[in-house]
């Protein structure tokens, strides 16, 4: 066993070296034919993409959630000796803009202090 000769082949290269070879140059064309890419293999023929570039916005729009806080704290009282009751009042999560109305408190009693300002009204009334 020991006086043994690898077998060979005709041309003088060992089975093992041959397979090897062949699993090498299979492994070559499987790489070749999968990066070229590009190819509708049922035709044969190359598919290009192609897309046409606009100038626009990029809008980028982000869900949240939370409460908003503002930096100044505006703090709204009835100077007046009247009653201070909001007869409207925009709902909450409601968008506004500049100069929309958020609240409106009760006017009535001023309207008529504004059109009797003396309470001359009660005096002729009464007297």
């Amino acid at each position: 066993m020991k006086n043994e000769v690898p077998i060979r082949s005709r041309f003088g290269f060992s089975t093992t070296a041959v397979i090897v070879g062949v699993v090498v140059v299979v492994i070559g064309v499987i790489l070749f034919l999968t990066m070229r890419g590009g190819t509708d293999y049922a035709s044969g023929q190359k598919i290009i993409d192609i897309h046409t570039v606009k100038r626009g916005d990029f809008r980028i729009k982000i869900p949240a959630n939370g409460e908003l806080t503002t930096s100044q704290l505006v703090e709204v009282r009835n100077p007046l000796e009247t009653s201070g009751v909001i007869n409207k009042i925009t709902e909450e999560g409601t968008y506004v803009k500049k100069d929309d109305v958020l609240f409106q408190l009760n006017d009535d009693q001023i309207r008529q202090k504004i059109k009797d300002p003396f309470g001359r009204k009660k005096a002729l009334a009464s007297g």
